[in-house]
């Protein structure tokens, strides 16, 4: 949902879209509107390797990737978070969740450590992995080129990374000045690659570009390739602002989602299930490039 302001000629609110799941067995029937969305930030990983080195690119492209993947974002769980909405009003509305569950997420709303039990519980419950990935920044290899024949080494490879960032962490900390890491509950997309990487290249007598910077020095042995990596596409998308849910225009798309619903011959045809109305994060960002 973006809230784009209000008067004359002047949009209130877009909502991305809905969708209805059944939330058994704790009582109602939940309806989110999908609210804000994930960043985007996509890095393009270039590996130059002369021909008498011990790996080819591609070789070495492989580990670097299975580097990436043993090196995953952890999840966390922050009060800033839709999804921590989503939480509470459920916590608040279900009728039928544990007491004990009711209990710890409410009192997660000023005690510390009960945010961490309860983060505790949804990432180690039965959806623990999809929710870990709503809360975490993912990184996925989705492109990957090298080579053109098999009795030819590759001298070039390179490979496309995809991020989507957690919507509590800002993509323009991807592109800072500076690649030292950066303070404690922040990401910096730079800060990661470039400590995960570095070690990598010397070990490997790599020359290790990151974002412009080179950060290895061969000055006293000849390095045998080159490893770089840099924005691709100069890409990145931002989520669209919020809109609180305390808002007029928040109560006017819920108290419809409800109306509707109560009147639907389909939807309630029987059951006699209560629906619920509570912002929900999407964790893609393909689309709303369009409603920019």
């Amino acid at each position: 949902m973006r809230l784009l302001g209000f008067g004359a000629r002047v949009t209130a609110l877009i909502s991305q879209r809905c969708s209805d799941s059944d939330i058994d067995p704790w009582g109602p029937q939940l309806c989110p509107p999908w609210y804000p969305t994930k960043f985007q930030r996509d890095v393009f990983c270039s590996l130059i390797v002369d021909i008498f080195s011990a790996h080819t690119s591609i070789g070495l492209l492989a580990l670097a990737i299975e580097l990436l993947e043993a090196n995953p974002h952890k999840p966390h769980l922050f009060r800033s978070s839709k999804f921590y909405d989503t939480v509470i009003c459920v916590a608040e509305h279900a009728p039928d969740i544990p007491q004990d569950l009711k209990v710890l997420a409410l009192k997660s709303i000023h005690s510390e450590s009960a945010l961490r039990q309860l983060e505790n519980i949804l990432l180690n419950g039965h959806d623990g992995k999809q929710i870990g990935s709503l809360l975490s920044t993912t990184q996925a290899v989705d492109l990957v080129e090298g080579g053109n024949k098999a009795n030819a080494l590759p001298d070039r490879t390179s490979a496309v990374v995809n991020h989507r960032i957690s919507a509590e962490k800002y993509v323009t900390l991807f592109d800072p000045s500076s690649i030292c890491l950066p303070p404690h509950g922040k990401f910096c997309g730079r800060a990661h690659l470039t400590k995960l990487f570095m070690p990598f290249a010397l070990e490997h007598n790599l020359t290790f570009i990151a974002f412009g910077n080179n950060t290895t020095d061969t000055s006293e042995c000849l390095a045998s390739g080159a490893f770089e990596l840099i924005n691709a596409w100069d890409s990145g998308l931002e989520p669209s602002p919020i809109a609180p849910t305390n808002s007029s225009a928040y109560r006017l798309l819920s108290g419809s989602i409800l109306a509707t619903h109560a009147k639907s011959v389909v939807r309630n045809e029987g059951t006699n299930k209560k629906m619920i109305v509570a912002p929900a994060l999407l964790g893609g960002n393909t689309g709303l490039c369009d409603n920019r």
